[in-house]
């Protein structure tokens, strides 16, 4: 059966929004879901059990959780607070098609300046020596790593800023002013831009949701399972400019 992964940011644990995010979700029907900037773990199990999907919560380094929830059966789990990370990594582990999965939720820092990209770069190299490390301890598990990376993949175009707000220009200028050292690191280690495979040539911004000026959240598979890549896609229009600051992106694989 088609697996549906999605990644949301639901900005600062959803406040007074949760119904319109669930809505948003509900609207995808992943199997599986990674919420950055989750709440506190009883309003995030209240959201599962709406959604009809198991919690897997992890505390953070910062006020910033991150959680997975699932309709698989979750066979392991794992939280790393290690001092590299901003936030925290969640690991999740199911069985999809009989093959085990490893997924990972990631938020990375969010400073604009050239310090905060070497910064998510040290994050982004301790995310993968876990993965490394997972992976070889359940040798033919397929691994994918979704989240809000708050950086740029090599190819992003600033938009025109011909019809952005004052708010937006300045967004956007700060945003595509930082070096992009972070998404080329993930690549490196044979991991695919689930969004750039499926659009090459479309830039898929994410945030803000009301105004997007850059792609910040992201989908990568790893080579086994993006050769079963079938779709992926933004969620746009109905409540989503006002359900939370980030589009929310999921991915297919069949």
């Amino acid at each position: 059966m088609p697996l549906r992964v999605m990644t949301y940011n639901i900005w600062d644990g959803g406040d007074d929004r949760l119904e319109r995010i669930r809505g948003v979700i509900e609207g995808v029907r992943p199997d599986v879901l990674a919420l950055e900037e989750a709440g506190e773990q009883l309003r995030m199990e209240q959201l599962a059990g709406q959604l009809g999907m198991t919690l897997a919560y992890g505390a953070s380094n910062s006020q910033w959780h991150l959680a997975w929830l699932s309709r698989l059966p979750i066979t392991a789990k794992a939280s790393y607070t290690f001092l590299a990370l901003a936030k925290s990594l969640e690991q999740i582990e199911v069985s999809w098609e009989g093959m085990p999965m490893q997924l990972f939720a990631a938020h990375l820092g969010s400073g604009r300046s050239d310090k905060g990209e070497e910064e998510r770069a040290g994050e982004v190299r301790a995310i993968l020596q876990v993965m490394a490390e997972q992976r070889g301890k359940a040798p033919g598990a397929v691994q994918a790593l979704a989240g809000d990376f708050n950086t740029l993949a090599p190819q992003a175009i600033e938009p025109p800023h011909d019809g952005l707000s004052l708010e937006g220009r300045t967004r956007a200028k700060l945003i595509y002013g930082v070096p992009r050292l972070a998404i080329p690191l993930v690549l490196e280690a044979n991991l695919f831009d689930c969004y750039q495979v499926q659009h090459p040539d479309e830039q898929g911004y994410t945030f803000k949701s009301w105004e997007p000026v850059a792609r910040l959240d992201y989908i990568f598979a790893s080579e086994p399972l993006a050769k079963r890549l079938h779709a992926c896609e933004r969620v746009t229009g109905g409540e989503t400019a006002k359900a939370s600051d980030h589009l929310p992106v999921w991915a297919e694989f069949s």
